[in-house]
């Protein structure tokens, strides 16, 4: 048995996880297995940086500001993994995408909430990157199992697209936040077992 839900291209055909039984012990290592070959393949190529060095390479990066009413979603993503302080507004805009996500799978590279609308553009793989950490962040400090949920499903998509993810910082990330993922799952299945 494989680990089927990075077999093929997430954004192309996304996955709806409903109605998905248990497959027992055997998902469960194939699925632990699958991420570590992705990590160790991350390792193997690229030195893995520090996370807030990435985020900062990433900043600098950025080529366009938000105006008006509209998010653009991968300043606001940068902007959320820079501040220091918990911030309501900021967590109510992480919860709308998140919600956003969850009803199909998909983060869109600018949000209108008050219009209920987005862009169409959908394949800019950094915005799951970001979001995947802002995730990993989020259940680490609240173990809210409703932002785990959503770090596996985005991180299916990361691993279904790994090959287009190019750049030594987004990589870096990727490291990061499957890592986080798969320790996460570990200290779980530990507390399931004791």
């Amino acid at each position: 048995m494989v680990y089927r839900y990075t077999e093929s291209d997430l954004l192309k055909f996304p996955q709806k996880y409903q109605r998905t039984p248990f497959e027992g012990i055997e998902f469960i290592n194939n699925y632990k297995n699958s991420r570590r070959v992705i990590l160790e393949d991350i390792k193997s190529k690229i030195d893995v940086g520090e996370i807030s060095d990435e985020i900062r390479i990433l900043s600098l990066e950025l080529d366009k500001k938000s105006e008006g009413d509209n998010i653009l979603t991968k300043e606001f993503l940068l902007k959320c993994l820079s501040q220091k302080e918990k911030n309501d507004e900021i967590d109510n805009l992480i919860n709308k995408l998140l919600k956003k996500f969850e009803i199909n799978k998909k983060i869109f590279s600018e949000y209108d909430f008050r219009k209920n609308k987005q862009s169409e553009d959908f394949e800019d793989m950094q915005n799951y990157i970001l979001f995947a950490l802002i995730c990993t962040t989020k259940f680490h400090n609240t173990k809210n199992l409703k932002f785990l949920n959503t770090l596996l499903k985005l991180n299916d998509i990361i691993c279904s697209r790994i090959n287009s993810i190019t750049t030594s910082s987004e990589r870096s990330l990727v490291f990061h936040v499957l890592s986080f993922e798969l320790s996460y799952i570990e200290e779980l299945l530990k507390m399931k077992i004791e």
